[in-house]
Order: C-alpha cells, then structure tokens, then sequence
C-alpha cells in the first residue's frame, strides 16, 4: 500500500494591510509532486477548504521551469478543490506523514492557525513525520507537545533565512521573520546552507521524539519531501540522512551575487543542480535497479536525434547547455546572452580540468539513441524532449568532449568512465534516469550496473 501523506497550502491570498498578493509558492509543490505522485498518495488540504492561492509572482518567476509550468497546466484541480483542514483532526491515524508547502501565505495564517497546530501535535505524537520548506516551517514556530513543551525545543531545523528575504525584498512587508523566531525557541538550533539559495534540508527530532524535516528554501523542496514522504517505515533510509547540506554551492554563488528580486528568480534556472551530485552519496540503488525491467533493446529504426528536442530556453536568455555549464563549473563568468566566457570545469569521466567550454561536451548520462531502444520511441515529442532538457535528475553533464564522443550512444556494459573511482556514481545516476522514465535495460546492461554498484 502507497504510503499516504497530507499536504498543506495556506488560504492566505493578500499580506494584509497590503497591496501585495501572496499564497503558496508553484515550485514548492510542483516539484515534490512531480517526483512522488505515482508513488504516494497525496491528500491536499487549507485552513478555508477550495481553492488555495497560488502566489502569482511564482508563477511569473518559473515560467521557463518545464515541471513548474506542467503542474500548473495540468494540475490544478488539486489547489483549486482543496479539503478544509479541520475535516482531519480525527482522521491523523489515516496518514503517514504531513508537509506543508511555503510561500509567504502560511506566515500569515498557518503560524497562529489552531487547527494546524493541533494536527502537528497529533501527528508528533503519533510518532508520524512532519515537513515543511521554505516559509512553511513557521507553522512549527508555536507548536507544543502534549505536556506543552514547544515543539522545537532542542530541534535542528532551518527555514528561509533572513538574508534571503532580505535579497528577495519583502523584508519590510513581513511581521517577523522566521529564522528569528525559531531563534527564541530554547534549544532550538537553527541552520542554514553555506550560502543564501543553497540547498538545505535538515532531519532532526521534535521534542516528544517525532522525525521532523525541514527545508531551507525552493531549491530544497524535493528533498524535503523525499526525506519526508519515503522515511525508513516506508522504504529505507532516508536519502540524505541527517542534517544535509546539498550541493547547492554554484547555485548559491550566482545568487549571493545577484540583487533583489533578480535573485530569486534564478532561482528556476538552477533548482535542479542541488540534486546532481548527490548521487556520489547515496547508498548504492540496488532495489531501484532490482525493480527495472529486463528485456531485449529494441530497434533503432526511425530513430533521429531531432527527435528529442534539446537545447531549449530555459530563461533569462540560457538554454539547457548554459545552465549546465554554468552550474557545473567553478567562477563560471557569462556575457550577456548567457554564454560562458570563462570559468574551471572538472570533466568526473576523466578526471581532467579544462579553462575553455569548447572542450566541453554535454553529456546525456543516457544517451537518447539508448532510451529510443528501451521504450522512448513510443514517447510524445513534448516526452522526449523533457527527457533530453531534463535538470531534475541526473541526466546532464559537462565532460570532456573526447571522452563523450568516444561514449557515443553505448550502455554500461559497453562503455564505463574511465576514472574507475567513478563507476559507482555513475552506475546510480543511470539507475535513477532509467527508473524515472521507466526505461527498460538488458541484461548485459543490468550486469554491469550490478558490477559497477559493487564499487560503491
């Protein structure tokens, strides 16, 4: 049976006294439900009940973030019919977990909502996971235990940081900020990514002994949520064990150094590039590859690169190769039509360090000529190119051109990097890439990764 979690959006719509439209924040849900819809159930409620408010700057600032723009396309019965939250004070035992999306809203309304707190009481005390990211966290800021010991009283946790919303310029328009209040909670201990817009997610403990993840910000949303919605009672280990600070530190760079609002709208170029790297952490993804179908490649008939589209805007004048290259070298300097004109980039295949992008290539982990002959050839093309754009998951990344060229279109079994310090890297990103799109693998390819998983 799915694991069942239960999903909070704030009602709030406007800052009040304010002429300021606030809400829930698009990527902070469209991500999460992107990677685990299939596989957890998902029940969404708000304080009101029916439609819960998006925040319009959000969707203005994600537009050419293809999961953001998707899920506000195709999703929307879940916001726009949302059930009252009340309704679930005596259903607690129906769930696994609850999360709560951020935004500025909950500030506003689920801070100081009674129900709320009274769920986030009930499900600590049953032991249960409660999550949060972003802004969310305000919601365990007045929280209490049973015996009415705050919630977070000797908790690890992080939220959106001050200077973040300093660098977002609504500083002014907040009545308390919530780095600062989870400062007053006694032995709370608050945490935050090396740099503002890192990726931040933290497991810790409420004070009764509840497992309590938090997330710093939009780039941390999926983590959060997988760290919340897949505990170890559901399927394992949590991803990133405890008090993680993601790879979040390119993108941080970039938005340390931007100004103002510019900052967080960045942010959509770049949410993704906290999630690469993770792989060189995590354990070795045998039940993921133990769960791959087995079967013969198919033809390569009809097959054509221009059938994945690759390449495209992803804004603010960058297409998928800049944002790769950017996100994957170091003091990365870009002209103004977002070209690289210099930086340091480390090819992981070879192990060698280059200073010009020309000897870069951009590789497709999974080549599309493979995925073509393990089930993309039955794709739309709109499929077909999420798969060759995709900055979510581990399926991009900037090598050196020779090494990419001499890959070519092979499988594991044919072809492995060769720094062979790498196999296990990159024997679970192929993992990963294969179970997300569903791809199927031979059994020659399957050995292979079975071997490669054997270095990890």
């Amino acid at each position: 049976m799915a694991p069942k979690v239960l999903v909070v959006l704030t009602s709030q719509a406007q800052i009040p006294g304010r002429d300021h439209a606030t809400g829930w924040f698009l990527p902070e849900f469209a991500h999460p439900w992107e990677v685990l819809h299939e596989k957890v159930e998902l029940t969404i409620a708000s304080p009101k009940g029916g439609e819960a408010p998006l925040d319009p700057s959000s969707i203005k600032m994600f537009e050419s973030d293809p999961v953001s723009t998707k899920f506000l396309n195709e999703q929307q019965s879940l916001w726009k019919n949302t059930h009252k939250l009340a309704d679930f004070l005596p259903r607690v035992s129906e769930f696994d977990a609850i999360f709560y999306v951020g935004g500025h809203g909950p500030m506003f309304d689920l801070h100081y909502d009674e129900t709320s707190l009274a769920l986030i009481q009930a499900f600590a005390a049953a032991g249960k996971p409660v999550s949060a990211v972003c802004h969310g966290p305000t919601v365990f800021v007045k929280a209490t235990t049973k015996s009415g010991q705050p919630l977070l009283a000797n908790s690890t946790v992080t939220a959106f940081t001050n200077v973040e919303e300093d660098q977002a310029q609504l500083t002014a328009l907040m009545p308390y900020l919530v780095e600062d209040e989870m400062n007053k909670i006694p032995g709370c201990k608050f945490v935050k990514a090396d740099q503002p817009w890192g990726e931040k997610v933290v497991v810790s403990k409420t004070s009764d002994g509840a497992t309590l993840i938090t997330g710093q910000n939009p780039a941390s949303a999926t983590g959060t949520t997988l760290t919340a919605m897949i505990p170890p009672h559901f399927y394992g280990p949590p991803i990133w064990g405890i008090d993680r600070d993601g790879p979040g530190t390119k993108l941080a760079k970039r938005l340390a150094a931007a100004k103002g609002v510019a900052a967080l709208q960045n942010v959509c170029c770049f949410i993704a590039s906290a999630h690469m790297k993770r792989y060189a952490r995590d354990e070795a993804d045998r039940p993921a590859l133990a769960g791959l179908t087995v079967a013969a490649q198919g033809s390569q008939d009809g097959y054509d690169r221009d059938l994945f589209p690759h390449w495209i805007s992803q804004g603010h004048s960058c297409d998928t190769r800049e944002v790769v290259l950017a996100r994957d070298g170091e003091d990365v300097e870009k002209n103004d039509s977002c070209s690289p004109t210099s930086g340091t980039w480390y090819s992981p295949y070879d192990g060698k360090t280059w200073t010009d992008k020309s000897d870069l290539d951009i590789d497709h982990v999974v080549p599309l000529s493979n995925a073509w002959k393990s089930g993309a050839s039955d794709w739309t093309t709109d499929q077909r190119q999420a798969f060759a754009n995709d900055l979510e998951n581990p399926q991009l990344l900037a090598v050196t051109n020779s090494v990419n060229r001499e890959k070519s279109d092979d499988g594991p079994e044919d072809w492995k990097p060769p720094l062979t310090s790498y196999y296990c890297t990159y024997a679970k990103m192929w993992v990963r890439v294969k179970s997300v799109y569903n791809l199927t693998i031979t059994q020659d390819e399957k050995g292979a990764l079975v071997d490669m998983l054997d270095s990890c």
